[in-house]
């Protein structure tokens, strides 16, 4: 299950979606996999990104990953880390888009 982000007037909707789905906002197109991983998660983007910022969070909100990308393809390491759920937030530009990542 991923999570999207999408902001309103003041508000904030959160909308789940199945993980073999892609997500699409504001013209950015992630697909994020294996989902249950492992440890490493690839990170794909049918566009060329430029400076967007990913940020890995447990659900306790500590900061694990915090890094600058620019391209279509990365991968996050969460192997050093605990299985559980971790949040990956993608910012770029106005737009912060949430997925949720399950590591077994």
């Amino acid at each position: 299950m991923k999570l999207k982000l999408k902001k309103g007037k003041r508000k904030f909707a959160f909308d789940f979606v199945h993980p073999a789905f892609k997500i699409e906002s504001n013209s950015t197109l992630l697909n994020i996999f294996p989902n249950p991983s492992s440890g490493v998660f690839n990170v794909q983007s049918d566009n060329q990104l430029e400076n967007v910022q990913i940020t890995v969070t447990d659900l306790q909100g500590r900061t694990l990953i915090n890094t600058l990308f620019s391209g279509n393809e990365t991968t996050v390491d969460l192997s050093n880390y605990t299985q559980g759920v971790y949040l990956l937030q993608l910012h770029s530009s106005n737009v912060v888009q949430t997925y949720k990542l399950i590591k077994d």
